[in-house]
C-alpha cells in the first residue's frame, strides 16, 4: 500500500520537498548598495493573495481529507483516499485498480456470479460465496493481466482471500471424486470454467471469488495478478 500511496501523493511530495528546500542553503545575507555606498531600495515582495499557488495535476492526494480523483474511460471518479488513510475500508462497492504497468480496472465487489461457477458451487455443496467482477482496461498497458489474487483484511489480522474462478474450480473439483454422474457433471464445468486474461491493447472482464461472510470494512486490501505483473491497492469509488 506504501508504494501505491507514493505514488499517488508524489506531485504534491515533490511540491512540498522543493518549497522545503527551494533556493540555496543558508547563507549571510547581502545588503546591496548603490554606486555611492547608499543602500539601494528592494522591490516588494510579492504578497501571499497576489501569489496563488497552483494546485498539483494527476493523482495527487489532496489536503484536507478530500477524495482523490482518477480517470477511467474518459470520465473522472472521485476515489475515498481517506478510508484507506484510516484503515477503513468497505468491503462492498466499486473499487478502483491502478497499475505500474499502465493498467487501469473498475472493481465491483458483491455482485452476482456467473451461472456456470454458480451451478458448480451450487453442486459440491458449498455455501454462498462473494464474486467480484473486474473490469480490466489493459489498451494502455505494457504487461498481459489476469487478476489472481485479491486480499483483504481486518483490525484483527484476519485474513480474507479471494481468488481467480479457475483456482476455486479446481478445488470445488476435488469435493466429489467417486465417479458419480454428479461427479462427472462437476467435472465438466470444471474444465468449461476458465480465468481470462488481458492482453496488451486489450480490455475485458475478470472474475474472483472468496468467502460470503465479509465484515463491513477492514483495514487493508490488496490484488495481484498472474506471473507478478502487477498489483494494487484498491480505492473505493464514491
Amino acid at each position: 500500500m506504501k508504494r501505491t500511496l507514493r505514488l499517488l501523493a508524489a506531485p504534491a511530495a515533490a511540491l512540498l520537498l522543493l518549497a522545503a528546500c527551494g533556493g540555496t542553503p543558508d547563507a549571510e545575507e547581502v545588503t546591496p548598495t548603490d554606486a555611492d555606498g547608499a543602500t539601494a531600495e528592494q522591490p516588494d515582495a510579492p504578497s501571499a493573495e497576489s501569489t496563488d499557488a497552483e494546485e498539483p495535476e494527476g493523482d495527487a492526494i489532496a489536503d484536507g481529507g478530500e477524495s482523490d480523483a482518477a480517470e477511467f474511460d474518459g470520465e473522472s471518479i472521485a476515489l475515498d483516499v481517506d478510508a484507506v488513510a484510516n484503515n477503513a475500508v468497505p468491503t462492498r462497492g466499486s473499487f478502483y485498480l491502478e497499475g505500474m504497468t499502465g493498467v487501469k480496472g473498475i472493481a465491483e465487489i458483491g455482485v452476482e456470479g456467473p451461472e456456470d461457477i454458480e451451478r458448480m458451487r451450487e453442486l459440491v455443496g458449498e455455501d454462498p460465496v462473494t464474486y467480484i467482477r473486474i473490469d480490466v482496461d489493459n489498451r494502455d498497458g505494457t504487461e498481459e493481466i489476469g487478476m489472481y489474487e485479491w486480499l483483504m483484511y481486518d483490525a484483527d489480522g484476519n485474513e480474507y482471500a479471494f481468488q481467480n474462478l479457475n483456482n476455486q474450480a479446481v478445488e470445488w473439483d476435488e469435493i466429489i471424486d467417486d465417479g458419480s454422474d454428479l461427479d462427472l457433471e462437476v467435472n465438466d464445468l470444471a474444465w468449461e470454467i476458465e480465468s481470462e486474461s488481458a492482453n496488451v491493447g486489450q480490455r475485458n472482464e475478470q472474475w474472483l471469488v472468496g468467502p460470503g461472510d465479509l465484515p463491513d470494512e477492514v483495514s487493508f486490501m490488496s490484488a495481484s495478478t498472474s506471473l507478478f505483473a502487477d498489483e494494487f491497492v484498491p480505492f473505493p469509488v464514491k
